[in-house]
Protein backbone atom coordinates (compact mmCIF):
# COMPACT_ATOMS: atom_id res chain seq x y z
CA UNK A 1 0.00 0.00 0.00
CA UNK A 2 1.26 3.88 -0.39
CA UNK A 3 0.40 4.36 2.96
CA UNK A 4 -0.88 7.74 4.80
CA UNK A 5 -0.40 7.50 8.38
CA UNK A 6 -2.30 9.83 11.40
CA UNK A 7 -0.14 9.80 14.52
CA UNK A 8 -2.82 11.21 17.00
CA UNK A 9 -2.22 9.10 20.00
CA UNK A 10 -5.49 9.29 21.32
CA UNK A 11 -8.02 8.41 18.23
CA UNK A 12 -11.83 8.27 17.81
CA UNK A 13 -12.83 5.13 16.88
CA UNK A 14 -13.86 4.93 12.65
CA UNK A 15 -17.68 4.49 12.77
CA UNK A 16 -18.71 2.54 9.45
CA UNK A 17 -22.02 4.38 8.90
CA UNK A 18 -20.01 7.68 9.08
CA UNK A 19 -17.39 6.30 6.82
CA UNK A 20 -20.30 5.43 4.35
CA UNK A 21 -21.68 8.93 4.67
CA UNK A 22 -18.75 10.58 3.68
CA UNK A 23 -17.69 7.94 0.73
CA UNK A 24 -21.12 8.06 -0.65
CA UNK A 25 -20.90 12.21 -0.80
CA UNK A 26 -17.01 11.77 -2.23
CA UNK A 27 -18.01 9.03 -4.86
CA UNK A 28 -20.83 11.11 -6.50
CA UNK A 29 -18.23 13.99 -6.88
CA UNK A 30 -15.62 12.64 -8.36
CA UNK A 31 -17.54 9.85 -9.98
CA UNK A 32 -16.09 6.48 -8.85
CA UNK A 33 -13.15 5.54 -5.75
CA UNK A 34 -9.82 4.11 -6.18
CA UNK A 35 -9.48 0.99 -3.90
CA UNK A 36 -8.68 1.91 -0.80
CA UNK A 37 -7.86 0.43 3.15
CA UNK A 38 -7.82 1.82 5.82
CA UNK A 39 -6.20 0.24 8.76
CA UNK A 40 -6.78 1.28 12.36
CA UNK A 41 -4.39 0.61 15.17
CA UNK A 42 -3.94 1.48 18.66
CA UNK A 43 -0.72 3.77 18.08
CA UNK A 44 -2.04 5.09 14.35
CA UNK A 45 -4.48 4.82 11.64
CA UNK A 46 -2.66 4.19 8.08
CA UNK A 47 -4.47 5.13 4.41
CA UNK A 48 -3.37 2.51 1.78
CA UNK A 49 -4.13 2.03 -1.95
CA UNK A 50 -3.95 -1.14 -3.87
CA UNK A 51 -1.74 -0.51 -7.05
CA UNK A 52 -4.25 -0.74 -10.04
CA UNK A 53 -1.52 -2.92 -11.83
CA UNK A 54 -2.99 -5.72 -9.41
CA UNK A 55 -6.17 -6.26 -12.32
CA UNK A 56 -6.91 -10.33 -10.91
CA UNK A 57 -8.78 -11.18 -7.54
CA UNK A 58 -5.60 -13.67 -6.62
CA UNK A 59 -3.17 -10.91 -7.23
CA UNK A 60 -4.72 -8.53 -4.95
CA UNK A 61 -5.68 -11.49 -2.16
CA UNK A 62 -1.84 -11.81 -2.15
CA UNK A 63 -1.09 -8.17 -1.96
CA UNK A 64 -3.56 -8.00 0.96
CA UNK A 65 -1.97 -11.01 2.88
CA UNK A 66 1.70 -9.63 2.55
CA UNK A 67 0.57 -5.75 3.41
CA UNK A 68 -0.75 -7.38 6.68
CA UNK A 69 2.32 -9.50 7.73
CA UNK A 70 4.52 -5.91 6.53
CA UNK A 71 2.67 -3.91 9.34
CA UNK A 72 2.12 -6.92 11.79
CA UNK A 73 6.18 -7.21 11.42
CA UNK A 74 7.31 -3.95 11.58
CA UNK A 75 4.51 -2.91 14.83
CA UNK A 76 3.65 0.72 13.56
CA UNK A 77 0.17 0.69 13.72
CA UNK A 78 0.27 -1.28 17.52
CA UNK A 79 -2.86 -3.38 18.35
CA UNK A 80 -5.00 -4.05 14.92
CA UNK A 81 -8.51 -2.73 15.94
CA UNK A 82 -9.75 -2.40 12.74
CA UNK A 83 -9.93 -2.76 8.74
CA UNK A 84 -12.12 -1.08 5.61
CA UNK A 85 -12.16 -1.52 2.35
CA UNK A 86 -13.18 0.80 -0.12
CA UNK A 87 -13.61 0.27 -3.53
CA UNK A 88 -15.54 -0.60 -7.18
CA UNK A 89 -16.34 -3.64 -8.52
CA UNK A 90 -19.29 -5.82 -10.53
CA UNK A 91 -22.02 -7.90 -8.54
CA UNK A 92 -24.12 -10.64 -10.40
CA UNK A 93 -27.05 -10.70 -8.52
CA UNK A 94 -29.38 -14.39 -8.25
CA UNK A 95 -32.62 -14.55 -9.17
CA UNK A 96 -35.91 -16.30 -6.41
CA UNK A 97 -33.14 -16.80 -3.47
CA UNK A 98 -31.16 -18.88 -6.12
CA UNK A 99 -27.48 -17.58 -6.48
CA UNK A 100 -26.43 -16.37 -9.87
CA UNK A 101 -24.76 -19.27 -12.32
CA UNK A 102 -22.31 -17.13 -14.07
CA UNK A 103 -19.23 -14.69 -12.66
CA UNK A 104 -19.74 -11.37 -13.03
CA UNK A 105 -17.43 -11.13 -15.99
CA UNK A 106 -19.63 -13.53 -17.85
CA UNK A 107 -23.29 -11.78 -16.66
CA UNK A 108 -24.27 -9.28 -19.15
CA UNK A 109 -27.03 -8.15 -16.46
CA UNK A 110 -23.68 -7.19 -13.97
CA UNK A 111 -23.77 -4.18 -12.02
CA UNK A 112 -21.08 -1.69 -11.25
CA UNK A 113 -20.73 -1.29 -7.29
CA UNK A 114 -19.52 0.66 -4.58
CA UNK A 115 -17.87 -1.55 -2.10
CA UNK A 116 -17.51 -0.10 1.48
CA UNK A 117 -16.73 -3.00 4.14
CA UNK A 118 -15.10 -3.53 7.33
CA UNK A 119 -14.26 -5.89 10.31
CA UNK A 120 -14.14 -5.03 13.98
CA UNK A 121 -11.26 -7.37 15.32
CA UNK A 122 -12.26 -7.28 19.04
CA UNK A 123 -15.96 -8.97 18.41
CA UNK A 124 -15.02 -10.03 14.92
CA UNK A 125 -17.66 -7.92 13.25
CA UNK A 126 -18.28 -7.53 9.78
CA UNK A 127 -19.75 -4.54 7.96
CA UNK A 128 -20.50 -4.66 3.74
CA UNK A 129 -22.69 -2.45 2.21
CA UNK A 130 -23.46 -2.26 -1.50
CA UNK A 131 -24.67 0.57 -3.96
CA UNK A 132 -25.36 0.27 -7.46
CA UNK A 133 -23.01 3.24 -9.20
CA UNK A 134 -25.83 4.24 -11.95
CA UNK A 135 -24.59 6.61 -14.51
CA UNK A 136 -26.11 8.42 -17.43
CA UNK A 137 -25.63 7.78 -20.91
CA UNK A 138 -22.78 10.22 -20.74
CA UNK A 139 -21.13 7.96 -18.59
CA UNK A 140 -21.33 10.16 -15.27
CA UNK A 141 -22.49 8.69 -12.64
CA UNK A 142 -25.81 10.21 -10.96
CA UNK A 143 -26.89 8.09 -8.30
CA UNK A 144 -25.82 5.60 -5.79
CA UNK A 145 -28.59 2.71 -5.14
CA UNK A 146 -27.89 0.53 -1.89
CA UNK A 147 -28.53 -3.02 -2.63
CA UNK A 148 -30.17 -5.03 -0.28
CA UNK A 149 -29.67 -8.69 0.65
CA UNK A 150 -31.94 -11.45 0.41
CA UNK A 151 -33.17 -12.16 3.93
CA UNK A 152 -31.68 -15.81 4.27
CA UNK A 153 -27.89 -13.85 3.52
CA UNK A 154 -28.72 -10.77 5.69
CA UNK A 155 -26.63 -12.12 8.30
CA UNK A 156 -23.21 -14.28 6.13
CA UNK A 157 -21.03 -11.50 5.09
CA UNK A 158 -17.64 -12.05 3.52
CA UNK A 159 -15.09 -9.95 2.75
CA UNK A 160 -12.04 -11.78 1.02
CA UNK A 161 -9.58 -8.94 0.77
CA UNK A 162 -9.87 -8.13 4.23
CA UNK A 163 -9.80 -11.62 5.61
CA UNK A 164 -6.30 -11.98 3.59
CA UNK A 165 -4.99 -9.02 5.37
CA UNK A 166 -6.23 -10.29 8.67
CA UNK A 167 -4.82 -13.61 8.22
CA UNK A 168 -1.57 -12.15 6.97
CA UNK A 169 -1.06 -10.12 9.97
CA UNK A 170 -2.07 -13.04 12.46
CA UNK A 171 0.40 -15.50 10.93
CA UNK A 172 2.86 -12.35 11.60
CA UNK A 173 1.57 -12.04 15.28
CA UNK A 174 1.81 -15.75 16.14
CA UNK A 175 5.48 -16.38 14.99
CA UNK A 176 6.57 -13.25 17.38
CA UNK A 177 4.67 -15.54 19.93
CA UNK A 178 6.30 -18.65 18.98
CA UNK A 179 9.68 -16.89 18.52
CA UNK A 180 9.07 -15.36 22.50
CA UNK A 181 7.62 -18.38 24.48
CA UNK A 182 9.90 -21.05 22.44
CA UNK A 183 6.74 -23.03 21.54
CA UNK A 184 4.61 -24.17 18.47
CA UNK A 185 1.24 -22.21 18.04
CA UNK A 186 -1.54 -23.34 15.80
CA UNK A 187 -2.86 -19.82 14.55
CA UNK A 188 -5.87 -22.10 12.75
CA UNK A 189 -6.99 -22.32 16.19
CA UNK A 190 -7.34 -18.77 16.94
CA UNK A 191 -9.08 -17.09 13.97
CA UNK A 192 -8.42 -13.00 14.39
CA UNK A 193 -6.41 -13.50 17.17
CA UNK A 194 -6.80 -12.96 20.61
CA UNK A 195 -5.72 -9.89 22.62
CA UNK A 196 -3.97 -11.64 24.63
CA UNK A 197 -1.64 -12.51 21.53
CA UNK A 198 -2.51 -9.11 19.74
CA UNK A 199 -0.77 -6.50 22.80
CA UNK A 200 2.80 -8.38 22.20
CA UNK A 201 2.81 -6.02 19.45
Amino acid sequence: MSPERSENKVQNRIDFEELTRFTKEVVLKDGGHIPMVIVEGSRQTIVGYIPPVLETHEERMQFMNTAGSYLANNREIGILQQVFFIGEGWVSLGRDGKPPKVSPSQDPNRKEVLIISSVEIENDRKNLKLFEMIRNQNGELVELQELQPDEGDRDIVEIPLLDAFIEGFELEVFKKLNRLLGIEINPSNYPYWKSKSNKLL
